[in-house]
């Protein structure tokens, strides 16, 4: 079977599974692959949020199916609100444009909700958090390798913005109860 191209994204394929049963994760491509698990991380809350919300701009973009549009929305808001997720959604969307444009080669992604996270979803989060943290020798090496090229002003452009827009945020998702809720339920609607 080979594997669909959308866009410069390229959906690893994972069959799909009910997320109520634990042992159907045996079945998850991404698990079959050796994917690390996101917990293994330590991703903060405000980073698991970003990376789903990355996850459905990312699927909306590649499918132009605009039911994953509207499902990053509706996850950013169940944690910020209308207006505050419709901010993280367009930072979000920014550095996923950024991305299409400076990043030579195509952009592997799991399905939102996933419990594991593929390389190219960690260089993302990795370029952000260097941002967030201020780490400029850092965010220019990885930023580098993200990108796959030495163009990438864009990239640490939407990068820098989502990074202040996440510190902003990160105190919204401390003690928020709905953050905790709304990502149980994603997890139970992943695709795969």
């Amino acid at each position: 079977m080979s594997r669909p191209k959308f866009g410069s994204y390229e959906p690893i394929d994972q069959p799909q599974t009910s997320r109520d049963d634990p042992n159907d994760e045996a079945e998850c491509a991404a698990a079959a692959a050796g994917l690390p698990l996101r917990s293994g991380f330590g991703f903060t809350a405000i980073e698991n949020i970003t990376l789903d919300v990355f996850r459905f701009v990312c699927m909306s973009y590649g499918s132009g199916d605009a039911a994953f549009w509207h499902r990053a929305h509706d996850h950013a808001e169940a944690s910020f609100g209308l207006l505050r997720g419709a901010d993280l959604v367009a930072r979000v969307t920014v550095l996923v444009r950024a991305l299409r444009i400076e990043r030579q080669g195509c952009f592997r992604i799991l399905s939102a909700g996933c419990c594991r996270v593929c390389e190219d979803e960690l260089a993302v989060q990795t370029v952000i958090k260097a941002a967030r943290l201020r780490e400029t020798e850092a965010l220019l090496i990885v930023s580098e390798l993200l990108a796959k090229c030495h163009e990438r002003k864009k990239i640490l452009t939407a990068a820098n913005a989502l990074a202040r827009l996440q510190e902003a945020l990160q105190s919204e998702v401390s003690g928020n109860e709905n953050m905790a809720a709304s990502h149980a339920q994603l997890e139970r609607k992943v695709l795969h």
